[in-house]
């Protein structure tokens, strides 16, 4: 009888260990693979609350990435594998009355918001967290002091009411930026947590729950507007609480690029410098037009739009050196210090001076689509409908370095409306130097492209096998961090690309804000931008400005192809003068 007792006991340990190790399976997944088999989240005390209001919650911004990118903000907290620590209170804010703002907060909530494209959930644990997180977005009424006043006593009493301790209170604005500097007044008066503190004093730095503000740019429109912007919020909020999103800054190549230079330095330092490297291009493409957006381009224009930002963010994360001892935030994204250096490197092309001391061409292109005006009158509904205006809708511009490093290379940023196809890139053209001279002899026919979105190659880093060989060796290739080589070559004319895609695919991967909304909940503030950093770009781009908002642009038609700029002349030509540029040499 014993044998059959201890015999028993040993059949019936396996299955309890199989019994255990399903048991602990979840634990170890991943936060979203987890759910905990709950569909609603947790109300415990213990969690630290965070207040999310986003003021402008009617906005097309809101509705067509901000929603939803908060929406993936709350399922990664709530399905945290050892449960969520912090609590997420969303308030839509807008000018209009209760009644009615609820009633479109809640229209654009169920349209925007889906389960389309998350990963590794099952579908009715996610419509459940779906149903509850826009049960959680509640909307408010702020017009004036009056309403940011009941909104502070009211977080208050709500947090008072729960018991939790405040984390923090988020504010993303999504409003136009004249309205910057009253709210970040209303703001840091009314509904800071212990709004009673002074910016700067003790008290005030050394609180327990933090504030962050977001803001979208425009900001400013030259360099006095910027400043005085910067000046606005310095006085409400402290440098730390100031989030100026780049959206560019959060898409997939444009966060691979340090990377991708990080785990190659050890052979492509060496030929990132003027004296291989003959020119970077940065160009953002898109075939939509301006109808309906006239009225903020009419203020701004293309350059302001693009040129000075976004593209300007991706030339200096190609250019700034590669940060030594770095977190891996700044990996990615470098730090302000190092940007804003980069940014003190940069000039107009058209104020250096060339190696024999003689000035240099002017490198301005503008131009605007057929049509523009139409649409200008279109949207001003003005009878007859025909507007004159010279704001421009297309653009390219040259700049060049002051730093040894970058002698003879020059960086030329591209955009415009209305183009011949959807697709932004950067563009790195490589010679091969060992033939000698600057000029002479080299051959310059190795390209490496980062492909940020569209075009053939989609989300890719690519270049040319052949044409690279003698400059980049296959065995000595490091794929940055979530990132593979292709398995199969993609063929174009004949010649072998060699093509490096996310790990996870393209689909898979987050949206650039889904990118901006966690790293502000997390406090991150490495992929924007600081106040003297920003300052600096405006630095570089008000003696551009200076130039461009003088010329006369060039009409181009719909469908145009901005890859002909600088090569046929015939895309916004006037200069200073003018006079015509002369044609860039093709490389």
């Amino acid at each position: 009888m014993k044998k059959k007792v201890d015999s028993s006991r040993r059949r019936a340990l396996p299955l309890f260990l199989l019994a255990l190790l399903i048991l602990l399976l979840p634990s170890l997944a991943s936060p979203i693979l987890y759910a905990k088999q709950r569909t609603e989240p947790s109300s415990s005390s213990s969690r630290r609350r965070v207040d999310i209001v986003l003021v402008g919650a009617t906005s097309s911004l809101a509705k067509k990435y901000l929603f939803q990118s908060f929406f993936r903000s709350y399922l990664e907290e709530e399905l945290k594998p050892l449960g969520a620590t912090l609590d997420y209170h969303f308030y839509g804010a807008a000018t209009r009355p209760f009644e009615e703002g609820g009633k479109l907060l809640t229209d654009f909530l169920a349209s925007s918001t889906s389960c389309k494209g998350v990963q590794n959930i099952d579908s009715t644990i996610c419509e459940a967290m779906l149903k509850s997180f826009r049960k959680n977005f509640r909307y408010v009424q702020l017009r004036g002091e009056d309403h940011y006043k009941q909104l502070g006593r009211r977080l208050q009493q709500e947090q008072e009411n729960g018991g939790q301790q405040l984390e923090g209170r988020l504010f993303y604005l999504s409003i136009s930026p004249d309205l910057y500097g009253d709210i970040a007044k209303s703001i840091a008066e009314y509904v800071r947590p212990n709004a009673t503190a002074a910016v700067g004093s003790e008290s005030s730095s050394s609180q327990a729950a933090w504030v962050r503000v977001v803001f979208e740019k425009p900001f400013g429109r030259d360099l006095p507007s910027a400043e005085a912007l910067a000046h606005d919020l310095a006085q409400h909020l402290e440098e730390e609480e100031i989030y100026r999103v780049d959206h560019y800054m959060g898409k997939g190549v444009v966060q691979a690029i340090l990377p991708f230079r990080q785990a190659n330095r050890h052979w492509l330092e060496a030929l990132w410098t003027g004296r291989h490297v003959a020119s970077v291009e940065v160009s953002m493409k898109e075939t939509e037009d301006c109808e309906g957006r006239t009225s903020f381009y009419e203020g701004y224009g293309v350059i302001r739009d693009v040129l000075q930002n976004h593209l300007t963010q991706v030339l200096v994360l190609l250019k700034m050196d590669i940060p030594e001892g770095s977190s891996s935030s700044s990996s990615v994204y470098g730090s302000h210090q190092h940007r804003t250096a980069v940014l003190e490197e940069l000039v107009f092309l058209g104020d250096m001076k060339s190696p024999d001391g003689e000035e240099t061409h002017a490198s301005i292109h503008v131009g605007q689509y057929e049509g523009y005006h139409a649409h200008v009158a279109s949207d001003r509904r003005s009878k007859p409908l025909f507007v004159k205006t010279s704001v421009p809708t297309a653009a390219s511009v040259t700049l060049a370095s002051k730093h040894p490093r970058w002698e003879g290379a020059r960086f030329t940023l591209k955009a415009g409306k209305a183009l011949d196809t959807r697709t932004s890139y950067a563009r790195v053209v490589l010679c091969d130097d060992r033939e000698g001279g600057r000029k002479e002899g080299r051959r310059c026919g190795c390209e490496m492209l980062f492909n940020i979105q569209g075009g053939e190659f989609g989300t890719a880093i690519v270049w040319n096998k052949t044409a690279c060989a003698k400059l980049i060796d296959p065995e000595a290739l490091q794929t940055p961090p979530g990132w593979v080589v292709e398995e199969e070559d993609k063929v174009e004319g004949g010649r072998g690309l060699h093509v490096l895609r996310p790990k996870d695919g393209e689909s898979n991967l987050p949206n650039a804000y889904e990118n901006v909304v966690e790293a502000v909940l997390a406090g991150d503030r490495s992929m924007f931008l600081g106040t003297e950093e920003l300052l600096h770009q405006w630095r570089v781009w008000d003696k551009v400005l200076t130039r461009a908002d003088a010329m006369e642009p060039e009409l181009y038609p719909a469908g145009y192809a901005l890859d002909e700029v600088e090569l046929t002349g015939f895309f916004g030509v006037r200069a200073e003068g003018g006079e015509e540029e002369e044609k860039r040499e093709e490389l």
